[in-house]
């Protein structure tokens, strides 16, 4: 079966076989939404999108995130329902409806991001093979598949603790070929590149890059690990799309095959990830701050002609530093409990 390719990352442009939903792209052909208005006409919108000048319907559909239209009419707006029609636009809803944009809803035309699959190429050491299931479980990839190599031992599922599962699904392959008959990206690893464009098949971007582009890709993505001892042969580099490489010292920048695996996973993990991102302290909460360290200063006798210099310097701290609501509260209660307990010994002492 021959491969499809899919999308492009970093320097390689692959041709691709999207999913049902496809790519993000501008709506072009019209969709038809289910309703009742005038038949064979333009569907009569309940709000308009001042932005793109296509609407955004109303009406709620049944078991839909968003609204949907009432009109019988051709619509070239933007459907959030869970019409049965085509729509052009951006589909959010969980409906059968193919949507040509961005589909962001559960239905059968869900758009989906790339699906990761760790390749093996005639590995050596059946300990890496158990490190890189357990990375795997680290990172969140689920599929493994082996090419050629050593019989795996009992070292593998030894050094793969809890990513033994991963090792029990994973599947062996005799032929390079057949292992990736069914992907539609490949990228390729080597610790040996070139900045040399005319050496197209060692020419390589960086993990970040790799990570970041990818996310563009619909489909199966392999990311292929080479020998311990040789990496990926010449032939086996020119079927990959890109070819990916460690920036690392000159003077030994060959890794561990698991140790290469862990950065590779690593990057390809946080560029879809969604970081914790607390709230931030409003502008009035900062003025309270600077407020109350303006009186603090005041309370400590801090030397007169130094407090201006002390302020502007405790104000660019806290700005640096981007407080959120709790370290705002912190900050607040450090200053006045110490305020008060002072205030407290003066009236204690005789």
């Amino acid at each position: 079966m021959p491969r499809k390719k899919s999308g492009s990352a970093g320097s390689a442009a692959g041709k691709g076989s999207p999913n049902k939903s496809g790519p993000a792209r501008p709506a072009s052909a019209k969709g038809t939404s289910k309703g009742k208005g005038p038949a064979g006409g333009k569907g009569q919108p309940k709000k308009r999108s001042p932005a793109v000048g296509n609407f955004i319907p109303t009406k709620n559909g049944p078991g839909a995130k968003g609204t949907e239209t009432t009109s019988k009419g051709t619509g070239n707006g933007t459907d959030k329902g869970t019409g049965k029609g085509t729509g052009n636009g951006t589909d959010k809803g969980t409906g059968k409806g193919t949507g040509n944009g961005t589909d962001k809803g559960t239905g059968k035309g869900t758009a989906k991001g790339p699906e990761f699959i760790v390749v093996l190429v005639g590995p050596k050491y059946s300990g890496n093979v158990g490190l890189i299931a357990r990375l795997m479980k680290n990172f969140g990839f689920n599929e493994l598949r082996i090419v050629g190599g050593t019989p795996l031992t009992h070292q593998a599922w030894r050094r793969a603790m809890k990513g033994r599962e991963i090792l029990d699904r994973a599947r062996i392959f005799k032929d390079f070929d057949e292992a990736l008959s069914d992907v539609d990206y490949i990228a390729g690893t080597s610790g040996i590149c070139t900045e040399n464009d005319a050496r197209h098949n060692r020419a390589a971007i960086t993990p970040h890059r790799f990570a970041k582009d990818i996310r563009r890709i619909s489909g199966k993505v392999a990311v292929l690990f080479g020998r311990e001892d040789f990496g990926l042969l010449n032939p086996e580099l020119a079927k990959c799309d890109v070819l990916v490489s460690i920036p690392a010292a000159p003077e030994y920048p060959i890794m561990n095959i698991s140790h290469a695996a862990a950065v590779l996973l690593y990057e390809i993990n946080l560029a879809g990830a969604s970081p914790y991102k607390p709230k931030k302290a409003s502008g009035f909460e900062k003025n309270v701050l600077f407020k109350t360290f303006h009186e603090y200063l005041e309370f400590i006798d801090w030397p007169t002609h130094k407090r201006e210099k002390t302020e502007i310097l405790f104000r660019r701290i806290m700005g640096r530093a981007v407080l959120s609501e709790w370290e705002f509260f912190t900050m607040m209660g450090l200053f006045q409990r110490a305020m008060n307990k002072a205030h407290h010994a003066e009236r204690q002492s005789p």
